[in-house]
C-alpha cells in the first residue's frame, strides 16, 4: 500500500500543499514533511542520526551521550542548524531528516564542517572564500528509518530548497 507525503511551509503551519505517493511500510499511513524548529522534532531527529550513523559505524558508541544524540564535541552545530523533518503520524515519530547548517556570526566561515575538516581543492575553497559565508548553508545529518523510501529524502531537499529562498 502506498502513503502519503504532505509538504508543509512551517511545522506551525497545517496548510496541506501537495501529496506524492511512494512505496510503503505494510499499511497506507501519512508523513508530513517540512521544516520544524519545534525542540522534540529537533530531539527525535537527533536521536534518529545518532541511531543511524551508529549502525552504519560512522560513530561509535562512546560518540553519543546518555540523552542518545551525538555528544557536543563530535556535533558543535546543531545550535546553528535548521531541522527538516518528516514525520510519521501514525507511529508517532519522524523518520527521516537532514539539516541546513547555517552561518554562526562567532564562528565565521569554520561555522562549516566543509571548512574545517576537509581538504578542498585550492580552487573550490578560493571560490568560496571570495563569498560571503552569511549566505551559506551546509546539508548534513541526513538519516531515515531503512523502510523510509528515497522519494521522502528528495522531498526534504526540496523543501529545503524552498527555504533557501524564502
Amino acid at each position: 500500500l502506498p502513503y502519503v507525503v504532505v509538504a508543509i511551509e512551517h511545522w506551525a503551519d497545517v496548510t496541506k500543499i501537495d501529496q506524492i505517493e511512494t512505496g510503503a511500510p505494510s499499511r497506507e499511513h501519512e508523513l508530513v514533511c517540512g521544516h520544524s524548529d519545534e525542540a522534540a522534532f529537533v530531539l527525535s531527529a537527533r536521536k534518529l542520526v545518532a541511531r543511524q550513523y551508529l549502525s552504519e559505524g560512522y560513530i561509535t558508541a562512546a560518540d553519543i551521550d546518555r540523552n542518545g544524540i551525538l555528544r557536543s564535541v563530535v556535533d558543535p552545530y546543531h545550535a546553528s542548524s535548521a531541522y527538516f523533518i518528516a514525520f510519521d503520524d501514525q507511529l508517532g515519530q519522524v523518520v527521516a531528516t537532514i539539516r541546513q547548517i547555517q552561518f554562526d556570526v562567532a564562528s565565521g566561515a569554520k561555522s562549516f564542517p566543509m571548512m574545517s575538516y576537509l581538504d578542498l581543492w585550492p580552487s573550490s575553497r578560493d571560490h568560496l572564500e571570495q563569498s560571503s559565508p552569511e549566505s551559506w548553508v551546509e546539508l548534513s545529518g541526513l538519516a531515515k528509518e531503512h523502510w523510509v523510501a528515497t522519494e521522502i529524502v528528495n522531498r526534504l531537499y526540496r523543501e529545503m530548497w524552498a527555504r533557501s529562498f524564502a
